[in-house]
């Protein structure tokens, strides 16, 4: 669990998370702190609402705090979120994989294996129940009491298995005398199914039929409509937003992109705005945008009012280029005109509204 700032009155300031990529702050502080020094994050805000650190402040943690909005009277009280999610709402999955975490072996490369196949999802499922031997054979049946005969129906064998119906039945064997090179024969049919499951990047169905050009409807994205930015309606302006992952953000781009929203709306009203980042534009959606864990979320919802009318929405990366573009660059101007490295993207973005606009003379 972690703290999300509120109106910054109950959180500890130096000893409790309340920024999860870096945990506690009073371990970033340059010199001791005193236990029970009962410090809140709005003892460190100024009269104009930016934060007025204290000196014991390392730069490290210092960059950190900066990206959090400063803590206000009048916002909800400081809460308890879930920390394993982009935004710190519970969720099963991150929970499980945190508890499994431990007993997981990033280096086994054969699921990554598994999952890429550009094949039917069903086949890559195929393959995973078989490296994890899960087939229902009669053998697992028998286990179960669904059957008293733990045998193969086809050959006879004692013992159907899953390496048994996949490779050692006289039915299977003849299938992979059809495919598997000579030279492999002797290694294939007395290796173990882990090792078995290592051959198929060679010599597989699953990989003759990715070969084959298959095509799963469900694992190919269909080509992108209009690649480029559209103009917004007349009496609206248009916000592009995109954020970078830096040592400032907490761990994601979210953050950077939250702020560069928040600091555009201040700029005007009747505002669409884009961005690229999928998880922002749903948040911000929301029905209860406005009691959202994160503080800057709540800060843009309280900006929607009926004489400030706002619009969220996704954008593809490349229809959002040139915000993107700028992120990368990773500068603190304030340009009086686009700087040479956007230009080019301005004016394909550009084209096509001028060849709307010659059209309708």
């Amino acid at each position: 669990m972690t703290w999300s700032p509120g109106n910054g009155t109950t959180i500890d300031f130096w000893d409790d998370v309340w920024l999860p990529s870096i945990g506690p702050l009073r371990r970033y502080a340059t010199q001791a702190i005193p236990a029970g020094h009962g410090l809140h994050p709005f003892n460190f805000v100024a009269t104009n609402g930016e934060w007025a650190l204290p000196l014991v402040v390392n730069p490290l943690s210092l960059k950190h705090i900066i990206n959090c909005k400063p803590p206000n009277p009048s916002n909800i009280p400081d809460q308890l979120v879930w920390g394993l999610t982009k935004n710190l709402r519970y969720s099963t999955k991150p929970a499980y994989s945190s508890l499994l975490e431990a007993s997981w072996n990033d280096a086994d490369g054969r699921w990554k294996f598994v999952w890429s196949l550009h094949v039917a999802q069903s086949i890559r499922f195929f393959v995973w129940l078989a490296l994890k031997t899960r087939f229902m054979t009669n053998c697992e049946r028998s286990k179960r009491m669904f059957t008293d005969d733990p045998s193969c129906p086809f050959c006879g064998d004692t013992l159907e298995i899953t390496l048994h119906v996949l490779r050692d039945c006289i039915h299977a064997r003849r299938i992979w005398e059809m495919i598997l090179n000579s030279s492999l024969e002797q290694s294939f049919y007395t290796s173990n199914l882990q090792h078995f499951g290592k051959l198929e990047m060679s010599i597989s169905w699953a990989k003759c039929f990715d070969n084959a050009g298959y095509a799963s409807s469900t694992n190919r994205t269909p080509p992108l409509q209009g690649h480029t930015w559209k103009k917004s309606s007349s009496g609206w302006f248009c916000l592009n937003s995109d954020g970078v992952v830096s040592s400032i953000s907490d761990s994601s781009s979210i953050g950077d992109e939250l702020w560069g929203i928040y600091r555009g709306l201040l700029l005007s009203r009747n505002l669409v705005v884009q961005s690229d980042n999928s998880h922002v534009i749903k948040m911000l959606n929301e029905v209860d945008a406005a009691h959202n864990p994160i503080l800057l979320v709540r800060a843009i919802a309280g900006l929607c009012t009926p004489v400030w009318e706002l619009c969220f929405q996704w954008n593809s990366r490349r229809k959002n280029s040139v915000a993107d573009r700028l992120a990368k660059l990773a500068r603190t101007d304030h340009f009086d005109c686009p700087p040479v490295e956007v230009r080019d993207l301005l004016t394909r973005d550009a084209a096509p509204a001028c060849r709307r606009s010659i059209a309708q003379l």
